[in-house]
């Protein structure tokens, strides 16, 4: 397993790494992710989009069959209503190809870009996760991350 930086030619396997994903949220919550006809599309052109960005990390996880995990972070000011003395580090793409890989490629891929991050200046990790996924919550607790805010959903 390799931890580099993306670079375009990975965004279809991201993809579907990300399609596969969104289904098993929706399966869990299938208002709030209700996936689209043309989502892989929408997908593709939103990781191009990021790709030319300088304050977005992207790294992908290659292993000899390819791409097995991903994570992208975003480097946000934060507010000025908050004090922080620097960057804030979003992660809201973070999947691996299979629950197993949560420990190994998933860590790995947090800790590369945690490392990044800081070298950019941040000084407050956020990563936004489902609450299903079991593997990935022990991840994230192993890092010491804390439940910060949660989001409750309801159809109507």
């Amino acid at each position: 397993m390799t931890i580099r930086f993306a670079v375009t030619s990975d965004i279809p396997a991201m993809v579907k790494l990300s399609e596969a994903q969104r289904i098993i949220d929706a399966q869990q919550q299938p208002m709030l992710w209700r996936k689209a006809k043309d989502s892989a599309t929408h997908q593709m052109s939103y990781y191009e989009q990021f790709m030319a960005e300088d304050h977005i990390i992207m790294q992908v996880s290659q292993a000899g069959t390819g791409i097995n995990g991903f994570i992208i972070a975003m480097m946000q000011i934060p507010p000025k209503i908050y004090d922080l003395p620097g960057y804030t580090c979003i992660i809201n793409e973070f999947i691996v190809k299979q629950d197993a890989l949560w420990q190994s490629v998933g860590r790995e891929l947090l800790q590369a870009t945690i490392t990044e991050a800081k070298s950019l200046k941040a000084v407050q990790l956020v990563v936004v996760s489902n609450t299903h996924n079991q593997h990935k919550q022990r991840l994230l607790k192993s890092f010491n991350l804390d439940v910060a805010s949660q989001w409750h959903t309801k159809a109507l």
